[in-house]
């Protein structure tokens, strides 16, 4: 997509808006701001062909440059404005830097409106260093990177959007049939580098010597993939008997990019040994070729209804949704050999809700809904018959629904009592053939049955505060997954203060806690006994926040957030392979290897401030500081071999000064300076990921409307 010609052509649909409203009794508002911004990168990542923690979030371009700078048009706003203040027509530009911009275009004439718009964002990637190189001897204990050494490593999105919506009672024709009419279209365009990893078994790779099965590679896959979709909406009013709302959409994902596929000496392919062919029995070595980290294309049909009678005190609404996703275009060299053609995933619902009051103080609340996927896919394929190890997912159906009684003694009060469950039944298909698990030997249940019960509650004692919140227990009578909790106990809240004298202070604090564990699912071995799947987790975190105005010209702000999580959960093993049992010449056992207990811990505080030092100038402070801790400790032979590797140890801190001078009164001047930080305590690669990053802006805003007269 070219950039240059999406915003020559929103420019331009602007003016042809614009143009013949300018003889109507319309308003001119708007701003333009033009910025500078100078760059000042430290630690090893000051060269252009490598990434920071930074440039994932805002690419920096030039860094190799003794002073990297960005310059643009950072916002503009323009618009023609009615007598009662709103819009006829605007135009609005964002541009915070390098390769991250958007801009919106909206307007019309009665009965029709449009909006169009467009994106652009870049977000680049850290790479993994080889270190060291070579070949060792425990399986996958050496990395060898065979990307080049030049490669960055990023995703570049570009996109750009219509909507044109009719309203026929603007055209002087109302009717409850036809209320609203919109039409939309999206296109989207990405493109850029991925560093994919992987660890081929020893029967799949060959090194310089013969079999090599230590080697932990990477390679670097192109991105070139095409999203396009369009979409329309109807809303009407039969009778005005019932709102209703019809959508549908198609939406088309193609990935232009070549696939890298696992065989010997094909181009494009990694050189490798694939066995599957061999297994499905066929011996054309171009049908053995495997995909690696494919990606397939795909067309996903949507379509909805939405509906809400007129019941007067009784509010009801619910709706419908069907949608299909399919493989299209382009297959897998797999696919094509096996003889794959249906690949497709359709999933139904159907939800209601509602609010029946029974008397002034009491009202039942409820909603239902029912959920369904079905995947096409044929499972009695040769090659899933050959290989496929694990349970196969045909069907899954699930029902949420709740029930809740709400009283209102008191103007501002209200106390609830609700029930939710949750049924889940999942339709699992088994292979039989020597490479296939037992339904005896998985841990993926077929049932998921969960009911919680809570009292929720929201007051306002006094007028400055307000409480809310809700507490509840979890009852899993039926466990389908390893982390869905049998027993849980949780509890949210939220308070909100206002001091509105001596000092004009906001608090508002929130917190949630939750405490389950689960056991129910259990491996029966063929002589040692069951060894169960033991899993608890306790989770909590709060924040709170401070505003105050000790005077007019100054505001305060503080924060304080932390999250924690906390898991213990079985490590089972078992001493041959799952599907190698049971078979006569085998007997399959489970053992609990060791019990690893995940933690982290996500500290941020925020303080900041604004002071207004004159009628012309005002300055801002704030800084923020993020600190990072996870840890898994081991406990066993297998776990304790990942310690040192399973931590995060890192900090970012970022500080932000400005100064704004109002230099006349159309236009502003604003200077800041940005300090950020990233700091890595764990260091497990040859390069410290540690680096630090100045910015130093100046902007000048030119305020439109203070123009005319």
């Amino acid at each position: 997509m070219n950039t240059y010609v999406t915003r020559a052509a929103i420019l331009a649909g602007y003016v042809l808006i614009a143009t013949p409203l300018l003889a109507d009794d319309l308003t001119p508002r708007g701003d333009v701001t033009v910025g500078i911004q100078l760059y000042r990168p430290e630690g090893p990542f000051e060269r252009d062909d490598t990434a920071s923690f930074f440039d994932k979030y805002r690419y920096l371009k030039n860094k190799g440059t003794d002073l990297p700078f960005f310059v643009d048009l950072t916002h503009l706003d323009l618009g023609l404005v009615r007598d009662d203040g709103t819009y006829a027509v605007r135009l609005q530009r964002w541009s915070p830097g390098w390769s991250n911009d958007r801009a919106e275009l909206e307007g019309g004439w009665p009965g029709v409106s449009l909006l169009a718009d467009y994106r652009r964002y870049r977000s680049d990637e850290l790479r993994l260093f080889s270190s060291p190189t070579g070949v060792g001897s425990a399986f996958a204990s050496v990395f060898n990177d065979d990307t080049s050494a030049d490669d960055r490593f990023f995703v570049r999105r570009t996109s750009a959007g219509l909507a044109v919506r009719v309203r026929p009672a603007g055209f002087d024709h109302p009717s409850d049939l036809l209320k609203e009419l919109e039409f939309s279209s999206r296109y989207e365009h990405r493109s850029g580098q991925r560093q994919d990893r992987y660890v081929l078994s020893g029967s799949q790779e060959r090194g310089a010597g013969g079999l090599n099965t230590s080697r932990f590679r990477a390679f670097t896959r192109d991105i070139d993939q095409d999203v396009t979709s369009i979409g329309t909406r109807i809303v009407s009013t039969p009778w005005d008997l019932l709102t209703s709302a019809i959508e549908l959409e198609f939406e088309s994902f193609r990935e232009r990019a070549p696939t890298t596929t696992l065989g010997a000496g094909e181009p494009g392919s990694i050189s490798a040994f694939d066995p599957v062919g061999i297994l499905a029995g066929f011996q054309d070595p171009l049908k053995s070729l495997r995909a690696f980290n494919y990606v397939p294309d795909t067309d996903r049909l949507y379509a909805s209804l939405r509906v809400r009678p007129h019941l007067g005190p009784v509010q009801f609404h619910g709706g419908a949704s069907v949608t299909r996703l399919k493989q299209a275009g382009s297959r897998a060299p797999e696919q094509i050999a096996f003889g794959l053609d249906d690949n497709s995933v359709t999933t139904y619902s159907i939800y209601g809700a509602g609010e029946f009051p029974l008397t002034d103080q009491l009202a039942l609340n409820g909603y239902a809904k029912f959920w369904k996927r079905r995947n096409a896919l044929d499972s009695g394929n040769i090659l899933f018959s050959k290989d496929q190890t694990d349970a196969f997912l045909e069907q899954l159906r699930e029902v949420k629904n709740g029930l809740e009684l709400r009283a209102t003694p008191m103007a501002g009060t209200d106390l609830t009592l609700g029930y939710r469950g949750r049924f889940v039944r999942r339709d699992l298909e088994f292979q039989k053939s020597t490479r296939s698990v037992a339904p005896e030997f998985t841990i993926i249940g077929e049932d998921t049955t969960i009911h919680t019960g809570y009292l929720g509650w929201n007051l306002r004692l006094v007028r400055s505060l307000q409480l809310s919140g809700e507490a509840g227990y979890e009852n899993g009578t039926e466990i389908g997954y390893p982390r869905e909790l049998e027993r849980a106990y949780y509890a949210k809240a939220r308070v909100s203060y206002v001091l509105p004298r001596p000092v004009p202070m906001t608090l508002t604090a929130s917190g949630r806690f939750l405490d389950g564990e689960s056991d129910e699912i259990e491996l029966l071995g063929e002589s040692a006994g069951a060894r169960r799947k033991q899993f608890e987790v306790r989770r909590w975190n709060y924040d709170v926040t401070l505003t105050a105005v000790p005077k007019e010209s100054l505001v305060v702000f503080g924060s304080f957030t932390q999250h924690r999580n906390e898991e213990r959960f079985a490590h089972l093993r078992s001493n041959i392979r799952r599907f190698e049992g049971p078979v006569p010449a085998s007997i399959l056992n489970f053992f609990i290897d060791s019990v690893p207990q995940y933690e982290s811990d996500v500290l941020s505080v925020t303080l900041g401030g604004s002071y207004q030092i004159s009628k012309t100038l005002e300055a801002s402070l704030a800084t923020t500081v993020t600190r990072t801790r996870v840890d898994i400790a081991g406990g066993g032979g297998a776990a304790r071999a990942l310690d040192e590797v399973n931590q995060i140890r890192n900090q970012i801190t970022s500080i932000e000064c400005g100064l704004s001078y109002r230099a006349t009164r159309q236009v502003r001047l604003d200077l800041g300076y940005r300090f950020d930080r990233f700091h890595d305590d764990v260091r497990l690669e040859a390069l410290d990921f540690s680096t630090r990053e100045h910015t130093l802006s100046v902007s000048v805003t030119m305020d439109l409307d203070a123009l005319t007269p």
